[in-house]
């Protein structure tokens, strides 16, 4: 395995974060061993040195909630005790909390320090401690708030502002959408605000009037640049109640030439499964070969829909078979061929879906003639070449080249023509020429032909419930080499690509069960 130089690839990492990619960082963090408790642990830390410079002297008072924010104001005082005059209040029960690491820093807290618990209906203790404060700390509600504050953390909001002291808040005011910056009922009026890791997004949206720091929490920088579970749950999306095949979104895969009836199957029955087993499903997948082969691939699937198009290979004259075929998302290119005629239907193909808005998967043999075509790639189009296929995009030899080199060539070839790449590999690049995520992979499970069939059709799957296209792609990678690194613990190294098709549902069996059904 060739050894990437992460910290030179941090410039492509977001420099402005929304809370589902926050989530998705720390989610990442805890795969590679920096878990919640130690993330925690650094984020208070970290906050008592800049405080204990910045405000000298001064008596702290740390409002706290049952989430995650309050854990780290938790974490704070204690390591703020022996430094200064320091007052912790819980508002809410510490036993109706969800978070597990809030619980165990209130108990660690406990242990050295009092902690003025303010239930319902006891926000006297709150007024009074903010009255003999000269700083409050803002640890109540952080970027999992959804909807308006409860009405504890609403009464604690209205205290600390009507009191009028000095507040520093944690990442983001409560009550401060994280997103949009947008007020959600009642919300903290910070003079400052200490952030974590990143700016968030509503910050940067609104804009802030107080003085901002991003706290460096140590977060590895390998939890943004390596692909990890956390990408893999940012592109789940929930299920609502009420929907149907067609406003989930549809598949449809252009494949099949003279020798490779299976190829376009593959792909079609990995967005179908995958899609399936997250219950984000697009409605459904349609495959076109040529006629004469729908029997071939309908006997061997019963889930997909097959058509045919006239002619042995796609053509600019075979596109009529589009008309009146519902999808969002377009694979092109297993086992098409790459004859002239193909490489004519590729680029009409992939003219008809730019303007038709649809995003496309291009591999196989239409990268081929993509390449040809360059002018054609844009925001909407992924293409998952092999070091082979990438040579002949961009003209330039990559058989020895350094994984970071590939890196740097990949970020500037999507760059230039505004599209999203999966280098594929053992270590696979993905980039859309701003942002970079490197998978790699345990085993070499998957080095056997079809599998990067079946690799287009999890993109394709995420693409069509998802949108955002680099996120998408990230994920189906993550989930491919996941799947064949499960598949290899199993077999070892005699797996199908049809073994991989099969084994998804397993993989994902109770990942995004908290996004299943909503109203």
């Amino acid at each position: 395995m060739q050894t990437l130089k992460l910290q030179d690839f941090s410039l492509y990492t977001k420099k402005v974060i929304g809370s589902r990619y926050a989530y998705a960082i720390r989610e990442n963090a805890e795969s590679l061993g920096f878990d919640d408790r130690l993330q925690v642990e650094n984020a208070g830390f970290a906050i008592a040195n800049i405080i204990k410079r910045t405000h000298k002297g001064s008596s702290v008072l740390i409002i706290c909630g049952q989430g995650g924010k309050g854990g780290v104001g938790l974490a704070l005082a204690r390591h703020m005790i022996g430094y200064a005059d320091v007052t912790a209040c819980f508002v809410g029960r510490i036993e109706d909390a969800d978070n597990q690491t809030t619980k165990l820093n209130y108990r660690l807290l406990g242990e050295i320090s009092d902690i003025i618990d303010v239930h319902e209906g006891e926000e006297a203790k709150l007024e009074e401690a903010l009255g003999r404060a000269d700083i409050a700390i803002d640890a109540l509600i952080g970027i999992g708030l959804r909807g308006r504050a409860g009405l504890g953390a609403a009464r604690a909001i209205s205290l600390i502002n009507r009191h009028g002291k000095h507040v520093i808040s944690i990442d983001i005011p409560s009550g401060i959408d994280p997103d949009t910056g947008a007020a959600r009922g009642a919300y903290v009026k910070s003079d400052e605000l200490l952030t974590l890791h990143k700016l968030k997004a509503g910050i940067a949206t609104e804009g802030f009037t107080g003085s901002t720091v991003v706290v460096d929490i140590c977060m590895p920088l390998s939890a943004e640049l390596l692909a990890g579970p956390g990408d893999l749950s940012l592109a789940i999306e929930p299920r609502r109640i009420g929907i149907n095949k067609y406003s989930a979104g549809g598949v449809l895969i252009v494949g099949g030439g003279e020798h490779y009836h299976g190829a376009p199957l593959l792909a079609s029955n990995a967005a179908q499964n995958a899609i399936a087993a997250l219950r984000t499903a697009v409605g459904y997948a349609t495959i076109f070969v040529p006629k004469g082969k729908e029997d071939v691939v309908r006997g061997l699937s019963q889930n997909a829909i097959v058509r045919g198009y006239d002619g042995e290979e796609l053509s600019v004259d075979s596109l009529g078979f589009l008309s009146g075929v519902r999808h969002n998302v377009t694979i092109i290119g297993p086992g098409l061929g790459k004859s002239e005629t193909v490489c004519g239907g590729v680029r009409a193909l992939v003219e008809r879906e730019n303007a038709a808005k649809n995003l496309i998967v291009i591999d196989g043999d239409a990268i081929g003639a993509i390449s040809k075509h360059k002018n054609l790639l844009g925001r909407n189009v992924v293409l998952t070449p092999h070091h082979g296929e990438f040579t002949e995009l961009t003209g330039v030899d990559s058989k020895n080249a350094t994984l970071g080199q590939l890196a740097r060539r990949a970020i500037s070839f999507a760059k230039a023509y505004n599209c999203v790449i999966a280098l594929k590999g053992h270590e696979t690049i993905i980039t859309d020429g701003n942002l970079l995520k490197v998978n790699i992979a345990k085993s070499s499970a998957l080095a056997t032909m079809g599998t990067g069939d079946v690799l287009s059709g999890i993109i394709a799957a995420y693409l069509a419930s998802h949108k955002d296209v680099f996120e998408s792609t990230v994920a189906g990678v993550y989930l491919h080499s996941l799947v064949g690194d499960a598949l290899n613990e199993r077999m070892g190294p005699h797996i199908l690509a049809s073994d991989v098709v099969d084994s998804i549902p397993a993989v994902l069996k109770g990942i995004g069960k908290d996004r299943e059904l909503i109203d």
